[in-house]
């Protein structure tokens, strides 16, 4: 009996080392088919020195349109002079220079489209304004003078505004208008600080000079002549051709002073 223990002992050792000794052989290194291929979705890392590529340059804004016109003309008008020639509301002369109109200068193309109707209700914001320093002084019958005042509107925004349509809306065109005006002159009080006042009688260039000095550049001045009189009728501002007009000369377009204008003015 003793025996036979011994003889399962020592063949339970046989195996178990034989097994060890199996098991102590390594198999192999195999790497992955896949494992040395570049990844498409592999992101740059910052961190070893490596730079994301550089976004593509944008494209160049594209030019602006070529203007019709070189140039913007605020005509300004002397009611006094005006209603000696014009029928106007119950005599109505404001002692101020009011707005004729905002002109496009020396156009090259333009045919005033009628296809651009006035949106009245776009000028709420600059409608006070506009009935005190852009009012039509026309005495119409049967007409009040809300509804004049909309046809000198209608009018000016369709012959001159129009052609500007490249750079202004109707709203902003007449909003540039007032703006203009109301810029940095007061005719009026620019020719009273000269020595010059309704009622007299001055030389042209004493009126022009007076109103340069002020606003640094050369004005333009128009006249009308009753009888044998010559009446101050409009002064008129030159600026550049853009969405925000800058003064210029007005001694390149145009006479500096209207075929009526004699050497002396009554203002």
């Amino acid at each position: 009996m003793n025996h036979l223990i011994i003889c399962i002992f020592f063949a339970i050792t046989i195996f178990l080392c034989n097994a060890a000794e199996d098991a102590s052989i390594a198999k192999p290194f195999l790497p992955s088919p896949t494992q040395f291929l570049p990844s498409a979705l592999e992101e740059p890392d910052v961190r070893k020195g490596r730079k994301k590529p550089p976004p593509p340059p944008r494209s160049p804004p594209p030019p602006p349109p070529l203007l019709e016109f070189n140039h913007f003309k605020l005509a300004e008008t002397w009611p006094p002079t005006f209603c000696k020639i014009n029928t106007c509301i119950d005599d109505y002369r404001p002692m101020k220079f009011i707005i004729h109109g905002l002109w496009p200068g020396d156009l090259t193309d333009c045919d005033p489209d009628k296809k651009m109707k006035p949106d009245y209700e776009k000028l709420s914001g600059i409608y006070p304004k506009l009935i005190e320093d852009w009012p039509n002084l026309h005495k119409v019958k049967n007409k009040f003078p809300v509804e004049t005042n909309k046809e000198l509107w209608f009018f000016e925004w369709y012959k001159h505004g129009t052609c500007s349509a490249q750079l202004f809306t109707f709203p902003e065109y007449m909003g540039m208008a007032i703006q203009l005006y109301g810029n940095k002159h007061n005719i009026v009080l620019i020719l009273r600080n000269a020595g010059i006042k309704p009622g007299g009688k001055y030389s042209r260039d004493e009126i022009s000079d007076a109103i340069s000095k002020h606003i640094k550049f050369t004005p333009q001045i128009q006249c009308k002549k009753i009888g044998q009189i010559s009446y101050l009728l409009e002064v008129r501002f030159c600026f550049t051709a853009s969405k925000d007009p800058q003064y210029i000369n007005c001694d390149g377009h145009g006479s500096l002073f209207g075929q009526e204008c004699d050497a002396e003015v009554h203002f």
